[in-house]
């Protein structure tokens, strides 16, 4: 644009001049509107061109996009079709259902529906999916016996049959058909195999009841409730066979004996056994086929049929068909009629070490004195011992009980006032020993018959007896603390056992404590007879150490009864007041009734002095008995996790009215979230509580906040699961008839009818009786007195780790004192563990977890996946069980045990004829199924899973000759141990006695991140797997003992300020006491977990 008005004319020109320049001016405006109008042109005729170009340039764009997308469209398209091509070649149907069906859904939405692409697709699913039922297949996989894989491709199809629906019809009538007659007919080989006599050539044959048996957990799912009845039925069968079998073999034996020919019958009676034994393992009824065989048959028979039916099995434990040879094993270690010829092969094996052999492998810190004394004891030990059990081999019957207890109470009279110098008196302590151990024998004689001899009777093995008498001191100075390792299966408890015996005898109290109350209950039960020939099971306990701390609590002779000084404290003057009117009790309102007579009673019984235990346990000094070291480590002895006991408040009629009106009016109001403290404060009901405890009062703020938090837990809708922070408070189960919910206890992995979570499980009744687990009127209706839920404050705090420091002595025996760190080492040595043993094995050329097939495999390490990791998991057990061994993966938790069967089940198992799913060694089992897992878990081709809880205390044996010859055990352990001993425990699993075996670790990258360990940082340390953890577990080890070292500062002040509270109870200083057990008590968690008494109960 050009601007004219911005030309001027200049001044002083002429007009000619002007009107010249005008015309000029104007020559020059048309030229210039020409030029104007030129480029006016020129710029139209550029803009058409560029119009052009631009639609030619926007037509190239679209041309070029429409071909990219063309390209993108096939490049999409050939991805899906190699993506289907993937999982069809897979066949991992079960796992990817989802991912065919998303990719034939892309498929279709980029080529359409009707493309000729797509039907090419379908044609090719349908063809490999039934391929998993052609006739063919079906056929090689029952000729193959491969019922496994031919119930997982049926119930692949099964599943994939709805999934498809729309894309393929699938018609599976073919499998359907054929598995359903197939199955049939197993079911019938079975009960053939059953019912088969006794003098049939297959009698001994129970393929078809094994294999029926391990399809089960498959059947089940493939026909729900129908598998649940046919082995229903095989059990029936089963009964019905061993009781014809034992009528059978009762008619046999008694002709036997008319015609004084016994050994056919014998013979044949063991077939039976063998045969009845067998099945009841399949079937998972040992328990019950014991009691049948003890009571119908073998309590009837007279100890020299035993004898030849026990030879006739121990024949058999030979046989060259394993599955046979395994069941005559089972059978001489169930029966206590046939338990010798078990003693016989057990002896023969730990015969091996003789005392000298064992003396000099043995192992001291310190350096034990140059002496002849425990060469001397065993020399008097053997002599009498020798003596003994020829008499009881070789005349059991004329045995005399009296003469042996007379013969022991003279030595222990010569023994006793030289306790502490056993040293000084060998001889004398040998001959005791050997008493001692022959009332062992003779009691474990008793039953089984006449026919008896040395080697096959039970006896202490020469490791036990070294390591009882150094356990004593009998080559020391003087008796001290000391701890002994013995390796894990190698008889810890029974030495464990007699040296309780010897100290009961020669005038100790004795506490045997194990970190398992099952394993502790176990024990006791084995020498309960031993205890009980010399009439000191008043002086020998065994538990737990929540038990044990129970029981110092309840004596009141080390502690003082704190439950019972807490209850005298809540009810402050209201006790004394009470018996201070003459006559009848004073009238102190209760929810229930007036106080009475009863009540009177009830007071005196408060305030009375804590119940001292016999003079005779007074007077006695106390031995504390370790099994196993490693409870000293945890964060429930030393450190925050102390023992808090706690007391359901009663009234004064005995029972908990006003507690339990107070906790089922909360409930009430949970269910429109109405709770408050302040509105619980000022009700009546608190307000009747308050009356018979006042001095709750000083407590009842705290109280009620713990109330009102633990039922906050729980949903208004009680068909809604409760929002529990942690895994065990809803690992319970419902007891109806009994009206109780039992918890499994997390530290055991046993149900205990006494565990509790305090509020959380006065809650749970409550919750659980809505939803019907119990009678209606159980939990539902207010005024009830009950002695499961009421008030339940917490009386205090106590350190476990205070609990060595009440005895005398502590003695221990464990099986992993070489993997102690030295944190660990100097946390002994506080408690005065200056001496320590090691014992050498039992076994004479045992393999090690680094010998031959005792072999420990380089720790694997998987990155990657979840489903990287589970596959190595899953080729691990697979080449072992292709192997024919038996199998046993370790999982941190039950989820990790949970994941890897479901995974495991998403992949079809394992492609091989002889495998079955695997077996489940959980908490959630009651211990008959428990055992039975057991049994069967050590058996050739078997898989079980199991939480790290059952890697240590459990007794996996091996039965099976097969097994043994083809490498025995493998443990998969699938995470790393938190130290060396639970990782020794774990392996102790397999290699047992002298048995092969091996183990590996194959762990997660992901899970190694609390160790702060990496493959990054690996790779640069130039070390193996194990070394490079180990180095991490050390690391984070420090720094976890550090942490304890804090906590159980803390812990340490509670449990003085609680013991401070008693005393100002005791001298009736209610504010000062109330102050103490605030300080105590009023820090412990919302959520306890008790054990106790059914009135009164532990928080955890």
């Amino acid at each position: 644009k050009i601007d004219w008005g911005g030309l001027k004319l200049g001044e002083g020109v002429n007009m000619s001049t002007e009107l010249a320049s005008q015309e000029e001016y104007m020559e020059d405006k048309h030229a210039l509107d020409d030029a104007l109008r030129g480029l006016e042109g020129h710029r139209v005729e550029a803009q058409a061109r560029w119009n052009t170009r631009r639609q030619d340039v926007a037509e190239q764009e679209r041309l070029v996009l429409e071909e990219l997308r063309s390209c993108f469209v096939v490049a999409v398209r050939e991805a899906i079709r190699k993506r289907i091509d993937a999982i069809l070649d897979d066949k991992q149907f079960l796992r990817d259902i989802d991912a065919l069906v998303g990719c034939l859904t892309a498929l279709q939405t980029h080529v359409g529906e009707g493309s000729s692409v797509l039907v090419d697709v379908l044609a090719r699913v349908k063809s490999r999916v039934n391929e998993l039922q052609s006739d063919s297949e079906i056929q090689n996989l029952i000729e193959a016996k491969n019922y496994a894989k031919l119930l997982s491709n049926l119930e692949t199809l099964c599943v994939m049959k709805p999934a498809l629906e729309g894309w393929v019809a699938l018609d599976i009538i073919n499998i359907q058909t054929k598995t359903t007659r197939h199955v049939s007919f197993l079911l019938k080989q079975a009960g053939d195999e059953l019912q088969s006599g006794v003098e049939h050539p297959t009698f001994l044959v129970f393929t078809a009841v094994q294999d029926f048996v391990r399809l089960t957990p498959l059947l089940e799912k493939r026909f729900p409730g129908e598998m649940e009845a046919a082995m229903h039925d095989l059990i029936q069968m089963a009964d019905s066979a061993i009781r014809k079998c034992v009528a059978q073999a009762k008619e046999m034996l008694e002709i036997a004996r008319a015609d004084g020919m016994t050994t056919g019958a014998e013979e044949t009676v063991a077939r039976m056994l063998i045969k009845g034994y067998a099945v009841a393992v399949e079937l998972g009824v040992t328990d019950q086929y014991q009691k049948w065989m003890e009571t119908g048959l073998l309590n009837q028979m007279e100890s020299k049929s035993q004898h030849l039916v026990g030879i006739a099995i121990k024949l058999k434990s030979e046989d060259s068909n394993a599955s046979v040879a395994s069941a005559a094993n089972g059978i001489l270690a169930m029966f206590p009629a046939f338990k010798t010829f078990r003693t016989e092969q057990f002896n023969a094996k730990a015969g091996g070490v003789t005392f000298p052999t064992a003396l000099e492998k043995m192992k001291c810190m310190p350096t034990r004195p140059s002496n002849d004394n425990l060469v001397t004891v065993f020399g008097a030990y053997d002599e009498v011992y020798s003596a003994e059990v020829d008499k009881i081999v070789h005349g059991l019957k004329d045995y005399s009980e009296d003469a042996l207890r007379k013969r022991v109470a003279h030595l222990v009279k010569k023994l006793a006032p030289h306790v502490e110098e056993l040293n000084q008196h060998c001889l004398v302590f040998g001959q005791l020993f050997a008493l001692v151990a022959s009332a062992w024998t003779y009691l474990s004689c008793l039953g089984k018959g006449d026919f008896q001899e040395r080697k096959s009777v039970l006896q202490p093995h020469n490791t036990q007896i070294l390591g009882v008498c150094r356990l004593l001191g009998l080559d020391e100075a003087a008796l001290e603390n000391h701890l002994i390792q013995i390796n894990t299966g190698e008889g810890k408890s029974v030495a464990l056992g007699f040296t309780a015996v010897l100290l009961a005898l020669l005038g100790f109290s004795v506490d045997a404590v194990c970190y398992s109350k099952f394993l502790s209950e176990r024990d006791y039960q084995d020498f309960e007879q031993v205890f009980r020939f010399f009439e000191v099971e008043d002086f020998v306990s065994y538990s737990d150490f929540d038990g044990l701390a129970s029981s110092i609590l309840k004596s009141g002779v080390h502690v003082p009864n704190i439950r019972e000084k807490f209850v005298q404290f809540l009810r402050g003057d209201n006790v004394l007041k009470s018996l201070s009117v003459s006559g009848d009790a004073m009238p102190l309102k209760s929810s229930a009734a007036k106080l009475g007579d009863a009540a009177l009673a009830y007071a005196k019984k408060l305030i009375k002095s804590p119940p001292l235990p016999p003079p005779i346990l007074e007077n006695r000094r106390r031995v504390l008995l370790l099994d196993e070291v490693d409870v000293f480590f945890s964060d429930a002895f030393y450190g925050d996790q102390p023992y808090l006991p706690s007391e359901l408040l009663h009234d004064a009629d005995g029972g908990s009215i006003a507690g339990y009106n107070l906790l089922f009016h909360v409930w009430q109001l949970n269910k429109s979230k109405k709770n408050s403290v302040a509105d619980l404060r000022e009700h009546t009901l608190t307000k009747q509580l308050l009356i018979e405890f006042p001095n709750l009062a000083f407590l009842l703020e705290a109280e009620l906040h713990r109330i009102l938090d633990s039922v906050s837990k729980f949903p208004a809708d009680t068909t809604k699961l409760p929002d529990f922070k942690t895994g065990e408070e809803d690992a319970y189960t419902i007891d109806a008839a009994r009206s109780n919910v039992v918890y499994t206890d997390p530290r055991t992995g046993v149900p205990s009818e006494k565990l509790s979570y305090g509020y959380v499980t006065a809650f749970t009744y409550f919750y659980e009786c809505d939803r019907g687990k119990f009678p209606p009127a159980t939990f539902r209706e207010a005024g009830q007195s009950s002695s499961k839920i009421g008030v339940l404050p917490v009386c205090g705090a106590l350190s476990y780790s205070e609990i060595p420091r009440l005895y005398a002595f502590a003695l221990g025996m464990t099986g992993t004192l070489d993997c102690l760190t030295e944190k660990q080492d100097a946390l002994l040595k506080e408690y005065f563990f200056e001496r320590r043993t090691f014992l050498p094995s039992t076994f004479f050329g045992k393999k090690s977890l680094n010998a031959d097939r005792g072999e420990k495999k380089e720790t694997k390490v998987v990155r990657g996946t979840r489903d990287d990791y589970f596959l190595a998991l899953k080729d691990e057990m697979a080449e072992a069980v292709k192997e024919g061994r038996a199998v046993l993966m370790v999982f941190a938790d039950l989820k990790g045990l949970q994941d890897y069967n479901y995974e495991l089940h998403r992949y079809g198992g394992v492609d091989f004829p002889r495998y079955a799913a695997p077996q489940l060694l959980t908490d959630e089992l009651d211990n008959g199924k428990r055992n039975n897992v057991v049994i069967k878990a050590i058996r050739p081709y078997t898989i079980t899973l199991m939480t790290r809880a059952y890697g240590r205390g459990t007794d996996f044996k091996c039965d099976d000759p097969g097994l043994v010859k083809d490498g025995g055990a493998h443990v998969i352990i699938t995470f790393f141990p938190e130290d060396d001993s639970e990782e020794k425990q774990i392996l102790g699993r397999t290699c047992r006695e002298d048995y092969p075996g091996s183990a590996r670790k194959i762990i997660f990258e992901d899970d190694l991140e609390p160790l702060g360990a990496s493959e990054r940082l690996w790779s640069a340390q130039n070390l193996p797997w194990d070394a490079y953890l180990a180095q991490c577990r050390a690391a984070t080890h420090e720094k976890r003992m550090a942490q304890m070292d804090a906590a159980h500062e803390k812990v340490m002040a509670r449990h003085n300020a609680t013991l401070k509270a008693c005393e100002a109870a005791e001298q009736r200083q209610w504010e000062e006491a109330a102050r103490l057990f605030k300080e105590a008590s009023l820090k412990s968690p919302a959520v306890q977990g008790v054990e106790d008494d059914e009135e009164s109960s532990d928080s955890d």
